[in-house]
């Protein structure tokens, strides 16, 4: 009896075995469509998977790969055209899905690419002012952009790609001046290029060409975000140019910039207006510099504020002693020094150095500068207000030295044994030759220590003035508010010191109307050492003038 039950239930299940259909689809596959890789009746899809349906796209020839391929089309559908681009996309991922997109419509042209097949991409411009915007592409994808402003996608996503642009222009055309202008922006808005927007560090602003912002619109800045990044965010090399831009530190330390010069070998400058380098960054990191001109090239700057570099806001320095830097208004404040000039030509015109931990303006005795300050306020600074060393040349003029520190002990030769702190202005070393000096209608006072000391040799430091004043106010130096017996201690200081050096102070107003030796200046070491102070009228009384607007206070003149 079991054995007859048992044929009937294998019988049953040989049955239902072979009435099984083993549905394989989803096996994968390596070339989209091809049988090989695949069971029978199935294809490779676009998804790299074998499924039935994808050998369907393929019989029907309905299968295209998305980003190859395709067709421009002119208005009737021939394959002669740029009016349309006919290109496959992956929305289907089994066969691809092909679409016709209109191009000429949207400000576009239509072009077959080796990259991505049909397209609608930028038409071909001519222009050399490159436009930047949110609503812009980036470089390496479609429609590919030109720079051009209109359509508003042909204008660059990234500054990175518009200067790589304008690089390629100016290379092609040595006439070419070529702009890449950041726009699009709303007044009250700001937009920033940084790492975590897809800017590659440094960008490169190279000769002929100027990146800048939109006039009238919003706020453009560049963030270096990269901690252990390149020298600095912005290269900016000879006959380069940056306006309307914040370039501000994201996380740099003391060892990066936020400019870094390149001068290329040429002399040509670099330029910058209503520019901000922003040298502190999270946490309290601060970058070292501002920018150091250590080349063949110089910087014009016009408007240009720096603040919180760790070192120096601008370094000049160069074996060539070469670089000439402009610095046209604009202000430099909450740095380690102001500025630092060794080697090179500093011209400083109503710029405001204030607030810097250590000294305003430093030429440090050894070099061969040539410093020219005109206009300019000098305030509040750690450390002495303008010092410079063996300079070639001296011009300060209608500067306004006031409040400054005096931390620095200056010091004679050896032989004199005799030092004095200055906040002022101190002048180290030779005079300048005949017609490179010229320290005239300034106003300084209210700094620690001596107003103005002066340590030299046997040849003359001649101060020359007149009483009264012109559209550009008094034609004398101003020395004032010193206390030449501070309570509490016997160091002494005047408005004017000389250590090892003979002085000419002609036309000077003085903290008195009739100044005196030892109150209102002094000198000491070298037998050659003194302050002349010339005398006129019968009974002989010093040249001197009166300051009325000085306000020891303030560091502006009353009115």
């Amino acid at each position: 009896m079991r054995a007859a039950l048992r044929l009937p239930l294998a019988a049953a299940l040989a049955a239902l075995l072979g009435a099984c259909v083993v549905d394989v689809d989803g096996a994968p596959c390596t070339v989209p469509g091809q049988s090989t890789d695949c069971p029978s009746g199935q294809a490779c899809g676009n998804d790299h998977r074998c499924s039935a349906r994808a050998a369907t796209c393929v019989s029907s020839g309905a299968r295209c790969a998305p980003g190859t391929g395709g067709a421009c089309l002119d208005p009737s559908g021939a394959t002669t055209g740029v009016d349309r681009a006919r290109r496959c996309v992956g929305d289907d991922p089994v066969c691809g899905r092909w679409i016709v997109e209109p191009c000429t419509d949207a400000g576009l042209t239509c072009a077959l690419r080796t990259d991505v097949g049909a397209r609608c991409v930028c038409p071909p411009t001519a222009t050399r002012d490159l436009a930047v915007r949110p609503d812009g592409s980036p470089g390496d994808a479609p429609p590919f952009p030109t720079g051009a402003g209109s359509p508003p996608v042909c204008a660059f996503l990234r500054l990175g790609d518009g200067l790589e642009a304008a690089r390629g222009i100016a290379a092609a055309d040595p006439s070419a001046a070529v702009t890449v202008t950041a726009g699009g922006v709303a007044a009250d808005a700001t937009r920033t290029f940084s790492g975590a927007t897809g800017e590659r560090f440094p960008l490169p602003i190279t000769d002929r060409v100027s990146l800048r912002s939109e006039p009238g619109g919003g706020a453009y800045e560049i963030v270096f975000d990269a901690e252990n990044g390149p020298t600095a965010p912005v290269v900016l090399h000879s006959g380069g140019a940056l306006a309307g831009f914040a370039v501000r530190n994201g996380k740099a330390d003391a060892s990066h910039d936020a400019l870094q010069l390149s001068c290329d070998g040429s002399t040509t400058p670099a330029r910058l207006a209503s520019v901000t380098l922003d040298g502190r960054g999270a946490g309290g990191v601060r970058l070292g510099h501002g920018v150091v001109a250590g080349a063949t090239c110089g910087i014009v700057a016009q408007d240009v504020t720096v603040r919180d570099m760790s070192v120096a806001a601008l370094v000049i320095d160069s074996a060539a002693g070469l670089p000439s830097v402009a610095f046209t208004g604009g202000s430099i404040t909450g740095c380690g020094d102001g500025i630092v000039v060794t080697n090179g030509r500093l011209l400083l015109d109503g710029a405001r150095i204030a607030g810097n931990a250590g000294m305003g303006v430093r030429a440090p005795f050894g070099g061969s500068p040539r410093v020219e300050l005109r206009r300019s306020k000098i305030v509040g600074n750690g450390d002495t207000g303008v010092a410079l060393g063996s300079a070639l040349e001296v011009r300060i003029t209608g500067t306004t030295v006031y409040a400054n520190g005096a931390v620095t002990r200056w010091e004679g030769v050896p032989s004199s044994n005799v030092s004095s702190r200055s906040g002022g202005i101190v002048l180290l070393g030779e005079p300048p030759a005949p017609g490179s000096l010229d320290v005239s209608r300034n106003r300084v006072y209210a700094n620690e220590g001596d107003q103005i000391l002066v340590i030299g040799t046997k040849n003359i430091w001649t101060f020359d003035g007149a009483c009264g004043a012109d559209a550009d106010g008094p034609l004398f130096n101003s020395l004032g508010c010193y206390d030449p017996t501070p309570a509490g201690t016997t160091v002494r200081y005047r408005g004017l010191t000389a250590i090892d050096a003979p002085v000419v102070a002609n036309w000077v107003a003085w903290d008195r109307v009739l100044p005196t030796v030892d109150h209102d200046y002094a000198w000491f070491g070298q037998t050659w050492a003194s302050v002349t102070v010339p005398l006129h009228g019968t009974p002989p009384v010093p040249n001197a003038c009166v300051d009325a607007t000085l306000v020891c206070s303030s560091e502006d003149p009353a009115p």
